[in-house]
């Protein structure tokens, strides 16, 4: 290490930093000075900012640490915490009194002696002492607090199953596409939740178990701007856009000059955001005043508010934001702090708000369930981060890392590493907090959704910061407390009746994925990903534990994929240069050749024969669930989002290709979804005889 560095290695290794990590090409990568002292310095270490200190910054941890009398979290697994460990002054034997606050309100006490199980340490608290506990804890959340040697210790415990919730008969299938992109001859020049609907009980007569669409989560739409789904205004609330105006309370009809406008978002190949956001956000506003004419509706939307946690504060933070058109790290000190009074807002866009969130939820909640046989369960997509000018950031600024982002190490596609822009958790203040935003975020979410993916599983273990200023190549991985973090996602699977989804593509540590297993997480098997044309067979089957599929959101179609236009794309871009392009299109021209020998086509290449043929092989495999890109039933070739770009494509903002009213009536369509249904049928009875 560098001068100024002294100290650095232990003190990473008290606050959860990795030194190194491998590489994909197997070198180890070591973390360079700056880059270390910037991370600590966002996790909370006292360093200087040219890094010196590192000494004195580790005297201070270690003293933090020992101070710490009991751990702010523990862990329970099936109920069942045999003991809990304290750090009391002195080595001798000390009387404990046990309080166990159950989450139902029910208090137990019991008393034990404090055991001590450790010398002596330096300073603080002296000696660690276990205390045994005598009962099995329900499954929930609890608080023990502990009175001994004079002092009250209190900690946070997540009594969770061990596995995940999992349908007795999970051998189902089911289809992905972005709301964005469904539009029908009665929405407003977008997809909307009553589409979504739609979309789901046509899916469902055909046998379908679930569908899939992107994050539905509230975006930015005017000033900020910034309407990726990847880039969330708020993990805790609903995007207003997707609202169908014309079931909303107090709307009566379509004005001359609404007609006209609609008319003309309708057409072309992309969604117009803003104007969609604005016209939408017109029309609500005036229901709203219809509505608000009659008494009993001020009275219903009240009741609204009152239901869904914190959305007066969102709906004030939104107002807020219509005045000043900017992000809140723009705004006054004060508003920035979250000291937001009446006069910083007008009450119209605060009322607003909290109607558009609360007809979000109640559009998205009247889908139906997925105990409706002939309604498809929503499968929904939790993105890893927030966008920086979110509400989240706003009201929980203290659990979020500044001077930071997330990213991921450099790739073969990606050199240069990524910097995805947004502020990371940080491990400490997310324990000391209890997760309760993370415990709200997975709450919002299972309220509707039967199924549930989270991206970029391998946060739970460790997320790679990038400090603001360098470049992704210098960031370093930092530590979470996964074993906290799978129970608190396995207890809300186990409550909600929720299956949940890791995507775990990529580099992803082995230890992850056993964690997974051992949890019941299911796991992504990509046919994209799986297949090569060395392998034997080229398409491997997938595993029992997994949502099988040919692509991604973040992938060519299968269209594109056969082609190689993601290629092309590559060399357009200028991530790779003509004689890796030349190689990787030799390399795609050889596996479009296998896979058609491998699938019984012979010697053809028709993308159309052996896309469905992989979808059937999908459909007899062990997967628990097949997940099937509704643009790949007609062989869409542009993808929806080119990874690594921003302005330079047009991303999450492509229409498909076929209106969902025509998608329904297609037979062609039906036909192939009825093979592939009739065929995970079989799969399901195979299952249950092996097992009979």
């Amino acid at each position: 290490m560098k001068t100024g560095s002294r100290g650095l290695v232990g003190l990473a290794r008290l606050y959860g930093v990795e030194m190194s990590y491998e590489a994909m090409d197997g070198r180890a990568v070591t973390a360079e000075p700056e880059a270390l002292a910037a991370t600590l310095r966002a996790l909370g270490a006292e360093l200087r900012e040219d890094g010196r200190g590192g000494g004195q910054a580790l005297r201070a941890r270690r003293a933090q640490l020992d101070a710490v009398g009991i751990q702010p979290v523990h862990v329970a697994w099936d109920g069942v915490l045999r003991e809990i460990r304290v750090r009391l002054e002195g080595g001798e034997r000390q009387a404990a009194a046990i309080q166990i606050r159950l989450e139902s309100g029910e208090v137990i006490t019991q008393h034990a002696e404090a055991l001590p199980v450790a010398p002596r340490a330096r300073g603080g608290w002296t000696a660690t002492h276990r205390i045994p506990l005598s009962r099995r804890l329900d499954i929930g959340y609890h608080e023990i607090q502990v009175e001994t040697a004079g002092v009250t210790l209190e900690t946070f415990v997540i009594a969770a199953p061990r596995r995940a919730f999992l349908p007795e008969q999970p051998h189902t299938w089911g289809l992905f596409v972005p709301l964005y992109a469904l539009q029908s001859s009665t929405s407003w020049g977008i997809g909307d939740y009553s589409d979504l609907g739609a979309f789901a009980s046509w899916a469902g007569d055909l046998g379908a178990g679930f569908i899939s669409t992107l994050p539905l989560l509230a975006t930015f739409l005017d000033a900020p701007f910034d309407p990726s789904p990847y880039s969330p205004a708020s993990r805790l609330f609903w995007n207003e856009l997707f609202v169908d105006v014309t079931k909303v309370p107090g709307w009566d009809d379509m004005r001359p000059d609404t007609t006209a406008e609609l008319a003309d978002l309708r057409v072309g190949r992309y969604v117009d955001y803003r104007r969609t956001a604005a016209l939408k956000r017109r029309e609500l506003q005036r229901a709203l005043r219809n509505a608000s004419d009659h008494g009993p509706f001020r009275d219903e939307l009240q009741r609204a508010a009152e239901a869904m946690p914190r959305l007066a504060d969102y709906a004030r933070f939104r107002a807020v934001g219509d005045r000043m058109r900017s992000g809140w790290p723009t705004w006054p000190d004060r508003l920035r702090a979250g000291d937001v009074r009446a006069e910083d807002f007008d009450r119209d866009d605060f009322d607003y708000h909290v109607f558009a969130q609360w007809q979000s939820d109640q559009q998205i909640g009247a889908m139906g369930t997925a105990g409706d046989d002939d309604v498809a369960a929503l499968y929904l997509d939790m993105p890893l981060g927030v966008n920086p000018d979110s509400y989240d950031v706003w009201r929980f600024r203290d659990l979020f890392a500044d001077r930071v982002s997330a990213g991921a190490p450099p790739d073969p596609l990606f050199t240069g590493g990524q910097d995805w822009g947004f502020r990371p958790l940080i491990p400490d203040a997310l324990r000391a907090s209890r997760y309760r935003y993370l415990i709200d975020v997975f709450r919002h979410h299972l309220r509707h959704a039967r199924m549930l993916r989270l991206d970029h599983v391998m946060s739970l273990y460790r997320l790679f910061w990038v400090p603001r200023g360098q470049p992704a190549t210098a960031g370093v991985y930092v530590r979470y407390p996964e074993e906290e973090l799978f129970a608190i996602l396995v207890l809300e699977s186990a409550r909600h009746r929720a299956v949940v989804i890791g995507e775990d593509l990529g580099t992803v540590p082995p230890a992850v994925r056993t964690a997974m297993e051992r949890h019941g997480v299911q796991r992504m098997h990509v046919m994209q990903f799986e297949a090569a044309p060395d392998r034997s067979p080229p398409a491997p089957a997938p595993d029992a534990d997994v949502v099988a599929s040919l692509n991604t959101h973040d992938m060519p179609t299968f269209a594109g994929f056969w082609r190689g236009s993601e290629i092309d794309d590559q060399i357009d871009l200028g991530l790779i240069d003509e004689s890796d392009h030349a190689a990787a299109m030799a390399s795609r021209a050889r596996l479009r050749e296998q896979l058609s020998r491998s699938l019984g086509a012979g010697g053809t290449v028709d993308a159309a024969l052996v896309r469905q043929r992989l979808l059937e092989r999908l459909a007899v495999s062990p997967a628990h669930f097949v997940l099937v890109n509704l643009e790949d039933l007609w062989l869409e070739e542009r993808p929806q989002n080119v990874p690594g770009t921003s302005h330079e494509r047009p991303n999450w903002m492509r229409r498909a290709a076929r209106s969902l009213d025509a998608i329904m009536a297609d037979p062609a369509l039906r036909r192939m979804l009825s093979s592939i249904d009739s065929r995970r049928r079989q799969a399901q009875q195979q299952t249950e005889t092996a097992h009979a």
